[in-house]
């Protein structure tokens, strides 16, 4: 509000009285406007956040066991693997549940390889490293322990600066780091492949069983649909194919699955043998 100069006052003292009022309140309009400022740019990053930022609606236990083909083909880490970057705290996964029947691994050195490399004596075990795996048995369940024992050197303890640990190296396993083993796969895919498809005896007077020999690819377009790229629908059709093929050798898929599973992380240089017409397993067709 402007003052008029005929109403402001003569004297010195009254004026600077005024004055001091007068900036008293602006300070506090400018105050409440520097508020109000904070609020909505506030406002404006909290609506921000809402229409562009990273949605929070994942599960955490999903993506390590159950993927589709075309996530299990993805470019997957290094089993053990030794860095020179600062350590910085990763997600501990959960121990799998106790009340699970467990089958215990030990996988060891051999006596030759419990000897130093250093100064030649004995080592001794001074400690183990433990990881769980999931198998698969159909209608059953089960964790698979695997333990490795660490081995050091006394001597090298006691005279040495630097003292040297040996242990076993980690078995071959279909996906590095996962807690599946290659009995789970087969069961997650076949099921996936070939949920609607019924097996007869019988032989029919119609066609019921050459539609039931398509039905799995009529049904499966719902499932392909996510199958947008060529990497993945590649993948895809290549499981399809390897299932197709071990049932018209008379192999029961679950098991033709499972054994390439173990024989493939082996990487073989000649993979002649794994082929479904090269392959007597148990429980054919």
């Amino acid at each position: 509000m402007k003052m008029i100069a005929n109403n402001l006052p003569n004297d010195v003292k009254n004026l600077k009285i005024l004055l001091l009022s007068e900036r008293q309140t602006s300070q506090e309009k400018i105050k409440k406007l520097e508020e109000k400022n904070h609020y909505l740019l506030e406002q404006f990053r909290i609506a921000q956040h809402k229409q562009f930022g990273k949605s929070t609606e994942t599960n955490p236990d999903q993506g390590e066991l159950f993927n589709e083909a075309e996530q299990i083909s993805d470019e997957l880490p290094a089993e053990e693997t030794t860095s020179t970057q600062k350590n910085t705290k990763r997600p501990k996964r959960q121990a799998l549940p106790k009340s699970l029947e467990r089958e215990i691994r030990i996988i060891d050195l051999s006596e030759e390889e419990k000897n130093c490399d250093c100064c030649g004596h004995d080592l001794h075990q001074m400690g183990e490293k433990k990881s769980e795996q999931l198998k698969f048995i159909p209608a059953q369940i089960k964790v698979i322990e695997t333990i490795r024992p660490q081995y050091s050197c006394r001597h090298c303890e006691k005279t040495a600066t630097k003292v040297q640990i040996k242990i076993a190296p980690v078995p071959k396993r279909p996906i590095p780091k996962s807690i599946a083993t290659q009995s789970l796969f087969p069961n997650h895919q076949i099921g996936f492949y070939t949920s609607a498809k019924i097996l007869s005896g019988d032989l029919g007077i119609d066609n019921n069983r050459a539609e039931r020999a398509i039905k799995p690819f009529v049904i499966g377009r719902k499932n392909w649909m996510f199958c947008n790229t060529a990497s993945g629908a590649n993948a895809s059709a290549n499981l399809y194919s390897l299932i197709e093929t071990a049932k018209a050798n008379g192999l029961t898929p679950f098991n033709y699955l499972m054994y390439l599973l173990e024989e493939l992380p082996k990487q073989p240089e000649d993979l002649d043998y794994l082929m479904p017409w090269n392959v007597e397993l148990e429980g054919v067709i």
